[in-house]
């Protein structure tokens, strides 16, 4: 595991990095997690074929509401923690990132190849959504953000290198929004792999962090800030390195994910990352 330093307006920020085991940094007052078998999608009889597999999961903030997406291209869900499953009305390919908003339990996106769905009522029904043109790559990574002025955020990490966000333009955030690749907006480089939204973006910090891999070269950890469009050291209030915190040289990521914390009055959060 390594440790590195980085600072996101003023407040310090311990990033664990985990690179093939994911350690969980718990308050003294809380007891151990655990899985049930009992709660697996896989062993409900009559839920999932043999052969297939879970791809990509995301649970809501009140904690019982989730969303599975499955290789024989269908998305589950759950209301109730796990016990029970039902299939949404998802229809696409096969999903290979889902994500659900922090603030809605019913706004959730799927991406599977280059296109993204969305439900903004728990699954019941899906629409697409793409800039102009479609997304030019494949999807990595989707990642829902609060809702903000007259939109809610967006954020899409694509194989060819591009990087989206649904979003005003800068400096107008409470404008119409847009799709706009703003991966050519300089001080960033690599193929994003994975992205989130602040716990505090809906509070005026506007920040995605994104983990990018160069080729043969670097993984690295970067700050993206919405409102202003500037990247890590082109934004001075983060206090950021040019093209973002080197992560791991030895070795090139090809997926990675991010958990960040809720808000917490604890003045260095920990942000647990993992890359293979």
């Amino acid at each position: 595991m390594k440790n590195k330093f980085l600072k996101i307006l003023g407040v310090g920020l311990t990033v664990a990095v985990l690179a093939s085991l994911l350690v969980a940094v718990a308050p003294v007052s809380a007891g151990n997690e655990a899985f049930s078998l009992d709660s697996s999608l896989a062993l409900i009889p009559g839920k999932l074929a043999a052969g297939t597999d879970i791809l990509d999961i995301a649970v809501a903030a009140n904690g019982t509401t989730g969303y599975a997406g499955v290789s024989d291209n269908t998305v589950w869900k759950t209301s109730d923690g796990g016990n029970n499953w039902a299939k949404t009305a998802y229809a696409g390919g096969t999903p290979s990132s889902v994500a659900v908003a922090p603030d809605s339990a019913d706004y959730v996106a799927v991406a599977s190849g280059t296109n993204l769905y969305i439900s903004m009522n728990g699954g019941i029904v899906f629409g697409t959504t793409s800039p102009t043109g479609g997304f030019a790559s494949a999807i990595n990574d989707v990642a829902v953000g609060p809702a903000v002025g007259s939109g809610r955020n967006v954020a899409v990490s694509a194989s060819g290198g591009e990087f989206y966000v649904f979003a005003p333009i800068p400096g107008d955030i409470f404008g119409g929004y847009q799709w706009t690749n703003v991966k050519t907006s300089g001080n960033v480089v690599g193929t994003p792999l994975a992205a989130a939204f602040s716990p505090s973006f809906a509070t005026g910090d506007y920040t995605i962090v994104v983990v990018t891999a160069e080729n043969a070269t670097a993984s690295r950890l970067n700050v993206y800030n919405t409102y202003f469009g500037k990247w890590n050291a082109d934004y001075a209030l983060y206090g950021a390195t040019s093209f973002g915190t080197v992560l791991a040289t030895t070795a090139l990521a090809t997926k990675a994910d991010i958990a960040l914390p809720a808000l917490t009055t604890d003045s260095n959060p920990y942000v647990l990352l993992m890359w293979h």
